[in-house]
């Protein structure tokens, strides 16, 4: 079995875990067809004639002017499947008609698993999802239990990092894992620990590799023109950066609406197996350094009770952990 059989057949049979007669239906585009059709063959050597197919495609045009919106006939579908795979090269104006709304429908459904695998290649496919997938669940138990009732976690850079993230009991921590649960639906390939800060006072965050949403296939990395991001009272208050557009582009996206300029989001990521990046940010969000979000999304995981539509990563290298004056990471290698 080569690594793409191998690794469409872990996220079949150990990920989704379909069992048989059990209904999956897979949700892909057109740039995806090899990917998404190896894991269609391996589902269907599981449960034969319960396996429902959608290119998204065949559903419309895909431009900015008119994104693609969620189709009932997949609302329906997926409403009455056991499990379910988003597996699509997608595009950045379909988070708020097609995405999101197929996450939120199904964390409203409850009972079905769900992988979502966006901007997925067939690179990605060899190197992360091989990875042995216990070892690293090993590593995400132990940081669990490290920060699980801390209150405070102060990240360091040699960019110029420095800032203390406080952390209320009420909130919980969160394994972006590879066992797919009803609600708590994952992204493939995958691996990070995250939750939702309650406040960062004033500091002052420098994201020297990449941005998200759109901004990493608009910039690609700007270790070479950082964002200096100031925080107040958990909101970003200035922003500075030598590369203007991106200044300015980066201003207008955390304007837009009441939270888009609020930090909520600390993630520490796990995936030990990968030794380069990709620039693919939610798969690059995996590497062992930290990333922190304006944006909130999931309050039946973290417990918060605000929300967002915009969603911005913000990935910092080569940073120090601590969490509460233990040590977990000395520039970017974990300490335990």
């Amino acid at each position: 079995m080569d690594k793409l059989e191998f690794g469409t057949y872990q996220a079949i049979k150990n990920c989704i875990r379909l069992k048989a007669g059990e209904k999956l239906c897979i949700i892909t585009d057109l740039a995806t067809q090899q990917i998404a059709t190896a894991l269609k063959r391996h589902a269907e050597a599981i449960s034969p004639d319960n396996i429902t197919y959608f290119i998204m495609e065949e559903f419309g045009p895909r431009s900015p002017e008119n994104p693609l919106k969620l189709p009932e006939i997949i609302k329906d579908t997926v409403w009455n499947s056991d499990a379910s795979i988003f597996v699509a090269s997608t595009k950045p104006w379909e988070l708020q008609t097609f995405r999101k709304p197929l996450t939120q429908f199904i964390s409203q459904n409850g009972k079905v698993r769900h992988a979502h695998m966006p901007w997925i290649t067939k690179q990605l496919i060899e190197v992360w999802m091989n990875a042995d997938y216990e070892q690293i669940q090993k590593l995400c138990d132990r940081l669990i239990d490290i920060v699980k009732d801390a209150k405070q976690i102060t990240v360091t850079s040699p960019a110029g990092t420095n800032f203390t993230a406080y952390f209320s009991p009420k909130t919980k921590w969160f394994a972006d894992n590879w066992i797919m649960k009803p609600i708590e639906f994952g992204n493939l390939p995958a691996w990070e620990i995250f939750t939702c800060i309650d406040h960062i006072t004033d500091w002052i965050i420098i994201v020297d590799w990449v941005l998200w949403d759109y901004f990493d296939g608009k910039y690609w990395v700007i270790e070479n023109t950082p964002l200096t991001i100031h925080i107040k009272d958990s909101k970003v208050i200035k922003a500075q950066c030598e590369n203007k557009k991106l200044l300015e582009d980066f201003e207008k996206y955390i304007s837009q609406f009441e939270n888009s300029n609020r930090i909520w989001e600390f993630a520490i990521w796990t995936n030990m197996w990968i030794d380069k990046l990709t620039w693919n940010m939610l798969q690059d969000e995996k590497f062992p350094w930290v990333h922190i979000a304006l944006w909130h999304w999931y309050p039946d995981i973290t417990g918060v009770d605000w929300d967002c539509p915009t969603h911005m990563d913000c990935v910092l290298q080569n940073v120090t952990i601590n969490v509460e004056w233990v040590e977990i990471m000395k520039d970017g290698k974990f300490c335990i």
